[in-house]
């Protein structure tokens, strides 16, 4: 659901100072929403994503639990939580959030392709190689999951199917700097 007029004006003042690059006046109009809706999902989830364009992880986290807090049954909010603590190092909590989230809904590509990069750091290469293989049979033109398939296939030594992807990730995506 969308957020409340009260919280949509405190986004929309958050990611004009976002926009302008003003970091420390984005996070400090986030955290004050903290407190005027604690129980709307969506604009934590929102409020979240902007926190980590902004730079602030632990702010990003809070807001992403809070969203799940306040409605544990959408996928995207277990899988950005995912993949907010697989960039903090947190691989084990990722692949439990990101499997929650394709719990939720299996049609959801972004929850597998965090649930693969999650996987891929722990060290399971064959479950990070079947979530990208996912990924692509629900999205194939998905540049970012070619790419992430071919680091898997390269960790794993399969040099050929490495190239495989990343020449598909660059024929999809010709500046997607991940697959050079």
């Amino acid at each position: 659901h969308a957020p409340t007029p009260d919280v949509a004006r405190i986004m929309a003042t958050a990611r004009a100072h976002l926009t302008r690059g003003e970091r420390a006046e984005t996070v400090a109009i986030l955290r004050q929403a903290l407190d005027d809706q604690p129980r709307d999902a969506e604009a934590y989830n929102q409020l979240g994503a902007m926190a980590h364009e902004a730079g602030d992880r632990d702010l990003a986290v809070e807001y992403a639990r809070r969203a799940i807090s306040a409605d544990s049954e959408v996928a995207e909010y277990h899988s950005n939580l995912g993949y907010l603590l697989w960039e903090r190092g947190e691989y084990c909590a990722a692949v439990e959030s990101c499997r929650r989230a394709v719990g939720l809904d299996p049609s959801y590509f972004p929850g597998h392709n965090h649930l693969g990069l999650a996987l891929q750091s722990t060290g399971d290469l064959d479950g990070a190689v079947d979530s990208f293989h996912r990924v692509l049979s629900l999205q194939p033109e998905y540049a970012p999951a070619h790419s992430n398939l071919g680091l898997a296939l390269q960790a794993g030594k399969d040099l050929s199917g490495a190239v495989t992807c990343f020449q598909a990730a660059l024929r999809l995506a010709p500046d997607f700097a991940d697959a050079h």
